[in-house]
């Protein structure tokens, strides 16, 4: 299985990658490196600075996007650069941060929080508590929590037949699956559905067409194929040690784009793999789903 760099960058922490169908083009953002990116159709790349740790994105229907940076939600607007803020849901946590996210296929985004791990002065901070917690937002911007006591909420996804939602944890290397009804848009009967026993950190996720489960081990150099019972089908080793989410795209959604990160890695790991920060991509040979996209109503 040949993987290519389709992107050379030095992303610090690249994630959050998001295939428009519509444009034909892949979206991700530098959580570290507060930037928005676009590679477009023709090869070309656009890059937008945002003011804030951008912790995912989501597409929307009218064409703008949802960005979860620092602690807020706002629409971003790549025809003008416009960003327009609309909701902060933890005034009571200052000190919390949006991550990761994705939308389900009734038009509405999920995204958890956790403790800011990124100080202002460039330096980190430790996570020392679980005090993220995870939100559904609605078509009309009601954000509802949905789980609390999170520590790094990593992998949002969704069967093809949207009975089973997944929910990852970085730090206690774990994925639940839950019941989801998609009507209403609750979940229940959380279980255990896969935990990592190697180094690193499970991270984020890409559902295929045939319901399998493919999630990044960061800083493990792997990325893992799981079974909709949570057994493993298979492992990919990865050229750089810190895969970072994952992302069915390309005309007929057969290639997988994967996002890696620079971040906690060292000096000797960066002079052996220089490419970490780049964007990645294989044909596992398997398609997977077009991403929904938020029903912002435009």
């Amino acid at each position: 299985m040949k993987i290519e760099c389709v992107v050379e960058i030095q992303n610090r922490v690249g994630e959050s990658p998001m295939w428009s169908v519509a444009e034909q083009c892949l979206w991700w953002v530098d959580v570290r490196g507060k930037t928005l990116h676009r590679l477009r159709a023709d090869g070309g790349r656009d890059d937008w600075q945002l003011p804030d740790f951008i912790g995912c994105l989501a597409l929307c229907r009218s064409g703008r996007l949802i960005v979860a940076q620092g602690n807020a939600l706002a629409f971003f607007n790549p025809a003008d650069g416009a960003l327009t803020e609309f909701a902060r849901p933890e005034p009571e946590r200052p000190g919390n941060r949006f991550n990761d996210g994705k939308c389900d296929r009734l038009g509405r985004f999920w995204v958890g929080t956790m403790v800011n791990n990124f100080g202002d002065d460039g330096g980190d901070i430790p996570i020392d508590r679980a005090d993220g917690a995870f939100y559904r937002l609605d078509k009309d911007l009601t954000m509802t929590r949905v789980a609390d006591e999170m520590w790094i909420p990593n992998t949002v996804a969704w069967s093809p037949d949207d009975r089973v939602f997944y929910l990852g944890d970085s730090i206690p290397n774990t994925i639940r699956a839950f019941d989801f009804d998609l009507q209403s848009g609750s979940i229940s009967n959380p279980r255990l559905f896969a935990k990592n026993p190697d180094p690193g950190h499970l991270d984020g996720s890409a559902t295929d067409a045939e319901g399998f489960l493919w999630n990044t081990h960061w800083g493990a150099g792997k990325i893992v194929r799981y079974h909709p019972d949570g057994g493993i089908d298979r492992e990919i080793t990865f050229p750089v040690p810190a895969p970072s989410s994952c992302i069915f795209g390309g005309a007929d959604l057969d290639w997988l784009y994967v996002t890696t990160a620079r971040e906690t890695l060292s000096a000797e790991q960066l002079a052996d793999f220089p490419l970490s920060g780049s964007v990645f991509a294989f044909q596992p040979g398997v398609p997977g789903l077009p991403e929904p996209v938020f029903d912002d109503g435009d």
